[in-house]
């Protein structure tokens, strides 16, 4: 189903041929610098698909540049890095939302678990 109220506008990645491919299918620019499309004023919202190891970098500064977020698996690999992303998103003074579709629990350990359900809470799921 397409939404015609979304459109991608530029590909990321920290894999610069994965995401030159990315970009190709998707017929938009790549961008080597995550910086300059973060600072896109044309660019509400971000989706992270990195691996997780680098969510909380990439959250945080979405958050600094007052984007959307929406990322997959888990948020980040601990309850302090997870901390610090609701701080920083509580922090912004623009309503910054931030969706996280579902947490990987059971193969991360009891730790993830313990983040996963203390964000859920938080974002009243």
């Amino acid at each position: 189903m397409e939404n015609h109220d979304i459109q991608i506008k530029r590909v990321w990645d920290d894999n610069v041929e994965r995401g030159k491919q990315w970009a190709k299918e998707l017929g938009v620019p790549f961008e080597e610098n995550i910086d300059t499309v973060l600072k896109d004023i044309d660019i509400d919202a971000i989706i992270v698909t990195t691996s997780t190891n680098l969510h909380t970098e990439i959250i945080l500064k979405a958050c600094q540049y007052k984007k959307h977020i929406f990322t997959e698996k888990v948020l980040a690999l601990s309850v302090e890095e997870n901390e610090e992303i609701w701080k920083a998103k509580m922090e912004s003074e623009d309503g910054i939302q931030c969706s996280v579709d579902g947490f990987v629990t059971e193969t991360n350990g009891k730790r993830v678990s313990m983040c996963g359900r203390r964000i859920k809470k938080r974002l009243a799921w």
